[in-house]
């Protein structure tokens, strides 16, 4: 933990912070099911999500938004911590069009 928040929490903070200091329009989640209702109401460009998210993990949010035809074919980015080559070629087998290890570096 860094002053309090949890790595996933600075993840996320610092990711938001860098897209949003690039011009990006951002919604967040906080858990799985936001993250697909968010999606069908506001059909963004792209999705982020982390595999390990309360509610839902990214994997079957990723499986549920794929079976959604207004939303199917938004490009998904799944992040982790797990560097295993298997949770990558899950994230993809499950719809994701990318995976990310964390720490992210930039």
């Amino acid at each position: 933990k860094r002053g309090g928040y949890s790595h996933s929490h600075y993840n996320r903070s610092f990711l938001v912070d860098l897209l949003r200091s690039l011009g990006f329009n951002l919604l967040k989640a906080d858990n799985g099911l936001d993250a697909i209702a968010l999606t069908c109401q506001h059909q963004p460009d792209l999705i982020l999500l982390d595999l390990i998210m309360p509610k839902m993990d990214g994997w079957e949010v990723t499986k549920r938004i794929r079976q959604e035809d207004t939303i199917k074919d938004v490009p998904i980015i799944i992040m982790s911590a797990s560097t295993l080559a298997a949770t990558e070629t899950s994230s993809r087998e499950v719809g994701a069009n990318a995976f990310m290890a964390k720490p992210l570096r930039f």
